[in-house]
């Protein structure tokens, strides 16, 4: 995922993650190659006993799904897909019930907001047919995909 510099920490979505805390983990969970990667170690780091300290500070990307432009800038149907399975394997291995039904909630909410912008169609419409379906295949393991699971250490074998 990323080389390293720096002695004893790992970037990871804006944030820097004590090597060793990443070790006492297991290394990143191999479910989530991009998507919600940073949701998910941050969640099992809390679930370790671990701190998070947020500094006052900014990182802008242009590729954020939050962005405005996001559409006109991605036109991927495939990413929108990962997203979309990666925060509902997400909630369906750390959320309750309840959570599971308020997600379906939000998938539901984001078709209502993609159906109607320019070029959003395509991605409403899976944000509808997961509302419904629900499922969540981890990349390289969905049927037809070539590329394997990635392993879940921590790069180039830190460990």
């Amino acid at each position: 995922i990323y080389t390293l510099s720096l002695h004893d920490a790992l970037p990871i979505s804006g944030a820097v993650i004590r090597t060793q805390a990443m070790l006492a983990l297991g290394g990143f969970p191999s479910a989530y190659w991009l998507d919600f990667l940073d949701s998910a170690v941050f969640y099992d780091l809390y679930k370790n006993g671990n701190y998070l300290f947020v500094m006052k500070t900014t990182l802008t990307h242009s590729l954020s799904v939050e962005a405005d432009d996001f559409l006109q800038l991605s036109h991927s149907l495939a990413r929108h897909r990962n997203i979309l399975s990666a925060t509902i394997y997400y909630v369906k291995m750390n959320g309750s019930a309840w959570e599971r039904l308020l997600h379906r909630g939000w998938l539901l909410r984001n078709f209502l907001s993609l159906v109607f912008r320019s070029g959003g169609r395509p991605f409403a419409f899976e944000s509808l047919r997961q509302c419904f379906v629900y499922s969540a295949i981890p990349r390289g393991d969905a049927p037809g995909d070539p590329s394997p699971a990635p392993a879940s250490t921590l790069p180039h074998n830190l460990s």
